[in-house]
């Protein structure tokens, strides 16, 4: 759970605008066409203890291939336990203009329950409503005469915010610093091995000029041919080797951390540790997207790729 903060609250449904601006940092509130919910009395005093009946509670309303997260709060005599989908809300953003990675906090329209006394609009062809207990997002030709309530003239986020589990983009100081100079340290060993390559093809220019005996002609010719077909599958897995190191640390962040990379002529190995459970996931979609073959043992993650 997050405290409540002035970022910009963007509300998920069906039929949502395209938003055409950028947007560096904002909430997502979700309405329940990206969640399922059920309220419960049951005589438990603490949250962890609630959390784990989530699954067994919500298990006939999800599926059971689908990965999901689940929120559990207390509301009076009742809990109310949430699962919702990281990944659809993550390609939900993307579809939308939004960068899935700059989302912070996550709200449900479940939790303004008691503020709908009125129902309030939602675009131009829903409106928010509690019907039957539960916030249920509803056309508007069902409200009748009464109309609803604008959003811009509404409270639409409750006090309570939780972790969002789309993301897994910010770093820390100390952490940008440790991953800057990891992949520094890689660049400096690239660089040295680039002085060692060029040392040897100099002393392979030296060997054929001897072998040409002055030959301009045969020297030019021999030297071009041989360093060209000896040094350019060097240099072209370097250039693999650099682009492969790049695109991981794009993948590194604070709940994402690299465990160790090897390489050798064939191919190279990351393996990638996930501090938590939604980071694993984000992280899968981010890997899948940029084309890597993974699988995934427990918190890590262990990517293979072949050179080129």
């Amino acid at each position: 759970m997050l405290r409540q903060t002035n970022r910009r609250v963007i509300l998920f449904y069906e039929k949502m605008a395209h938003i055409n601006e950028h947007i560096n940092e904002y909430d997502i509130l979700l309405t329940p066409k990206f969640y399922v919910v059920r309220r419960e009395k049951l005589p438990i005093k603490f949250s962890f203890q609630a959390k784990k009946l989530a699954p067994s509670i919500l298990d006939e309303l999800t599926q059971e291939s689908e990965e999901v997260e689940y929120v559990v709060y207390k509301d009076g005599q009742e809990w109310v336990f949430i699962a919702y989908n990281p990944s659809l809300i993550f390609e939900y953003a993307k579809k939308s203009g939004l960068d899935p990675n700059s989302a912070r906090s996550i709200y449900f329209v479940e939790q303004i329950r008691d503020r709908l006394k009125q129902p309030v609009c939602v675009g131009d062809d829903y409106a928010l409503a509690v019907i039957e207990e539960y916030v249920t997002l509803i056309p508007k030709s069902f409200i009748g005469d009464e109309g609803c309530k604008k959003t811009d003239s509404f409270p639409m986020k409750d006090y309570k915010a939780y972790a969002c589990a789309v993301n897994s983009s910010t770093i820390s100081p100390i952490q940008s610093y440790i991953i800057a100079g990891a992949l520094s340290m890689m660049a400096v060993l690239i660089f040295v091995d680039g002085i060692r390559y060029s040392n040897t093809a100099k002393h392979e220019e030296d060997k054929i000029a001897d072998a040409a005996d002055g030959d301009p002609v045969l020297m030019s010719k021999i030297s071009r041919d041989n360093i060209l077909n000896k040094y350019r599958h060097i240099d072209k897995k370097q250039r693999e080797i650099r682009e492969t190191l790049k695109q991981i640390g794009y993948l590194l962040n604070n709940s994402v951390e690299l465990d160790s990379f090897k390489s050798d002529e064939k191919g190279f190995v990351a393996v990638l540790k996930s501090l938590n459970s939604s980071a694993i996931k984000v992280l899968a979609i981010k890997v899948k997207n940029k084309g890597f073959k993974y699988k995934i043992s427990g918190k890590e993650m262990i990517i293979n790729g072949r050179w080129r």
